[in-house]
């Protein structure tokens, strides 16, 4: 996942064999923020610079609370033909839209080479 300070934080571990699925815990980053945008990247760097843009995705409309900060579980699964998707629910239980901003690729190799 690439943050704000072009940096990025694995998920799936390279070399991990597909199917595979990975439940993060994301927070809004302000009171009645609506909308989690995320980049997800592939490599072995730490640095977005350096790393694959495979997917931008927006996740939200996220329910609104007053002053409260949401968090969301966000599910990253990638099918065994090497395929991303990704979905999310608020901590809950409420069902969050998750759209796809930007595909780079059809699909991902993060296991060994054959």
């Amino acid at each position: 996942i690439g943050m704000t300070d072009n940096r990025c934080y694995a998920v799936i571990e390279a070399g991990t064999i597909p199917p595979v699925s990975v439940t993060q815990t994301l927070s809004t980053s302000y009171p009645d923020q609506d909308t989690i945008e995320v980049r997800l990247y592939a490599g072995l760097s730490e640095e977005t610079e350096k790393s694959e843009l495979v997917q931008a995705v927006g996740i939200g409309p996220i329910r609104v609370t007053g002053a409260a900060i949401r968090e969301i579980d966000v599910t990253f699964s990638i099918d065994s033909g090497g395929r991303v998707r990704v979905t999310a629910k608020s901590i809950d239980g409420d069902r969050v839209n998750v759209t796809v901003r930007k595909e780079m690729l059809g699909a991902i190799a993060i296991g060994p080479s054959a």
